[in-house]
């Protein structure tokens, strides 16, 4: 079998795109490589397309590349990484697909700062080695690595930072908040630091269910001032779905899931629990008041009973209230349309009864059926006047066993009729 060297190069274009160059006649094993390397280009690219240009018509194998549609024969052959939503049709002659509405920071933008800041304060320049690291960091690590660059160029940072990590307690909120306060009214400290030093607290109090105040304190930043905007994203998100800020919190989970590839995946994964969980709550449903019941009960957990708590209280007692009224009335109606229906069952078999009685009434009225004339055959029933003509034996046996009870005129009465009767028999 004849193997062929692959050869490839990924570079940005002026479009944005990155465009990869790959050998002809690649072998199995170079393609391999040439995929896996692509994919990684892609991956840390963040971008959701690639062009691969072919030379001399090459047909690569889709299944190989982990191509989703391709032109074969095609001098530029489009592939989507699975997972990616397209931003091309087939002819690729839409662009990319709209861009997300915020930016990471670069750290080399942070660097400067950090380096203007650490030379105009005397023996910190030692510090500008262990600084160069922040250039090439991003997110929550580029946040961590300028707060620790901080800590160790300003002592009162240091402090805050410590108590940050310290044990926490019930005072811990006020000692913090009143760290923080110096800090940001300290004219030493730069102002592109505070924002971050502001998203530290936070985080620490969503940490400790202190949702309230964590939401006071995210609520006024901007993420462009933050060196991890999908942190500041994400808390602040996490606080609206805890205050049940339903079209807030939907926003903001949309807008960090914007550039969902680039997220760690907790804060990926967490984003579309969350987006997925509230997306279907509906005002004044069981679902609201259950999630009403839980933010009370998070309330009391920390010691409040003030004028909020007692408020949502009584939203919970009038949103129950509500629905036990809605379900009475709706069990009014299920009644009343079950006694309607009852009723009309009712109608319905005196009606059968009243007309089965009239059937049997006109059958009774026409018997054999209406459809004949009515006459019947005649029937002998004999002469009368043979009626009583007994022998003498039986006509006396009878006479006396009719009589015998009887009183004494009634029985000659009775007699005298028996022997007129037969007279005249004998003598027709």
């Amino acid at each position: 079998m004849t193997r062929y060297r692959a050869s490839w190069t990924v570079e940005r274009s002026n479009e944005g795109l990155y465009l990869g160059t790959i050998g002809c006649g690649l072998g199995l094993t170079a393609m391999m490589k040439a995929r896996r390397a692509l994919i990684r280009s892609f991956r840390t690219a963040a971008l959701p397309w690639m062009f691969v240009s072919i030379p001399l018509g090459l047909e690569l194998p889709a299944n190989l590349l982990g191509v989703d549609e391709a032109k074969a024969g095609s001098p530029a052959v489009l592939i989507s990484y699975s997972g990616f939503q397209d931003g091309l049709d087939a002819q690729g002659s839409q662009g990319l697909e709209k861009k997300a509405s915020w930016a990471w920071q670069e750290g080399t933008v942070w660097l400067e700062r950090i380096a203007t800041w650490l030379n105009g304060q005397e023996g910190k320049a030692s510090l500008l080695d262990e600084a160069r690291s922040i250039g090439s960091k991003r997110g929550l690590d580029l946040h961590n690595a300028i707060l620790d660059i901080a800590s160790k160029a300003d002592a009162d940072i240091a402090d805050y930072r410590l108590a940050l990590e310290a044990f926490w307690s019930d005072a811990s909120p006020k000692v913090l908040e009143g760290k923080l306060s110096s800090l940001v009214a300290n004219g030493a400290i730069p102002v592109w630091l505070k924002p971050d030093l502001q998203l530290a607290f936070a985080r620490r109090l969503i940490e400790h269910q202190r949702i309230d105040e964590a939401f006071a304190l995210l609520n006024t930043m901007s993420i462009d001032s933050v060196s991890d905007p999908s942190s500041c994203l994400f808390s602040l998100s996490v606080c609206q779905h805890y205050l049940l800020m339903k079209q807030p919190c939907e926003d903001s989970l949309r807008k960090l899931l914007e550039r969902e590839m680039e997220l760690p995946s907790r804060y990926a994964i967490t984003a579309k629990l969350m987006l997925s969980d509230i997306e279907p709550l509906k005002e004044d449903s069981l679902d609201e008041v259950a999630r009403m019941m839980n933010d009370v009960e998070r309330r009391l957990s920390l010691g409040r009973t003030g004028k909020q708590v007692r408020d949502q209280e009584q939203a919970i007692i009038e949103k129950l209230d509500k629905m036990i009224e809605k379900m009475e009335q709706q069990q009014q109606q299920q009644q009343q349309q079950r006694k309607q229906q009852q009723q009309q069952r009712q109608q319905q078999q005196q009606n059968q009864r009243k007309d089965s009685q009239q059937q049997n009434a006109s059958d009774q009225s026409t018997p054999g059926g209406s459809s004949g004339e009515g006459e019947v055959d005649n029937k002998d029933i004999g002469d009368k006047s043979g009626w009583g003509n007994l022998p003498p034996a039986a006509r006396q046996e009878a006479l006396q066993s009719m009589t015998k009870d009887l009183p004494s005129h009634y029985r000659e009465v009775i007699e005298a009729y028996f022997k007129k009767l037969s007279k005249g028999a004998e003598n027709p």
